[in-house]
């Protein structure tokens, strides 16, 4: 069902980029909250962003380029530091100075090979910084990044909602409800938290790509209010961590970052490649669905129905999803078991 979060008021950190995206050689444009931003180092490789426009002839400064650790628009020459200041103008008269003019400068912290950005203007949220999902050394990561055209819980719901993997992924991750799943789920300070486990991983269908075998598979599904999605997997002796996380653009476009991890001991490094080819198929299919159901309900309107006992660790998401953007506090956190085909 639709849900905005654009009458909300709220405060969040925001992926904006990841870290090799920006570099002091070139000024990256990004869309982030309805503002178009640019994004840059300085000469000691501070990040800064911007408005991405010129204050004096309304030139997006992302048509510009890098000199001296600032950002020199493309149509006059006019320079502008990290804090938005105007440090130089070329063409001026022989009786002016420098105008004072500034650009909009926003809140952005490197962290965790991410940039993020801040939305909002709560001191507490803003003191508190990103949420923090550092990269294990011993792990294989790779870093994928995709523009979904649908809201951001259309997304964030897909990850708790395992029953679709039988179907949209039925050529490489399930072949159909072949067994009885057991989730605990439970609400946490910082959303909820879910456990599945199944009775023979064998019987799931990507355990034939791995190069170890094993019997026992179980996943956690973690949500970090408002816009990250967590999942481990455990495949036998291999773990597979997947942190998603959302950036809305505007009403209808949703950036999402992905980070994938896998740890399997002396096949760590195959493993990963063989992830680093399914990853895109799978979430290619993800994208085909996520943004099926978001035009659906834009366009005819409605609500979910007829849930079933497998929909409930998405509904718990969205609840929280929704609690979150409307400031309304849990009294009392839930716990809940929960059994069904997958």
């Amino acid at each position: 069902m639709q849900y905005s979060i654009w009458d909300k008021d709220f405060s969040a950190w925001l992926i904006a980029a990841r870290s090799e995206q920006v570099t002091k050689k070139k000024v990256y444009k990004r869309k982030i909250m309805k503002k178009e931003i640019v994004l840059f180092r300085d000469n000691s490789g501070t990040v800064s962003a911007l408005k991405d426009q010129c204050p004096h002839k309304g030139l997006p400064l992302s048509q510009g380029k890098m000199r001296d650790g600032n950002v020199v628009c493309g149509y006059h020459g006019w320079s502008f530091n990290g804090s938005g200041s105007c440090v130089d103008a070329p063409c001026l008269g022989s009786k002016e100075s420098c105008p004072s003019a500034k650009v909009d400068s926003y809140t952005v912290k490197e962290q965790d090979g991410w940039i993020w950005y801040f939305h909002g203007d709560d001191k507490e949220v803003l003191a508190g910084g990103p949420p923090s999902f550092p990269k294990d050394k011993k792990w294989r990561w790779f870093e994928l990044e995709k523009e979904i055209k649908a809201q951001p819980h259309f997304i964030l719901e897909n990850s708790f909602d395992c029953t679709h993997a039988c179907f949209v992924h039925a050529q490489l991750f399930r072949n159909g409800p072949a067994q009885t799943a057991y989730a605990e789920l439970e609400e946490t300070d910082y959303g909820m938290r879910v456990e599945t486990r199944e009775d023979d991983g064998r019987k799931v269908r990507i355990t034939k790509y791995l190069p170890w075998k094993g019997k026992e598979v179980y996943h956690t599904d973690e949500y970090f209010q408002p816009f990250t999605a967590y999942v481990n997997y455990h495949f036998g002796i291999g773990k597979h961590r997947i942190i998603l996380t959302c950036s809305p653009e505007d009403e209808n476009t949703t950036r999402v970052f992905t980070r994938t991890g896998v740890q399997a001991g002396i096949f760590s490094s195959l493993a990963a490649l063989i992830l680093r080819v399914l990853t895109p198929i799978i979430i290619s299919e993800d994208v085909a669905a996520i943004q099926g159901q978001a035009h659906g309900y834009k366009t005819h309107g409605g609500r979910y129905g007829h849930m079933r006992d497998a929909d409930i660790p998405a509904i718990w998401m969205f609840s929280l999803y929704r609690r979150f953007f409307e400031n309304r506090k849990i009294e009392e956190k839930r716990t809940k078991k929960i059994t069904y085909k997958l």
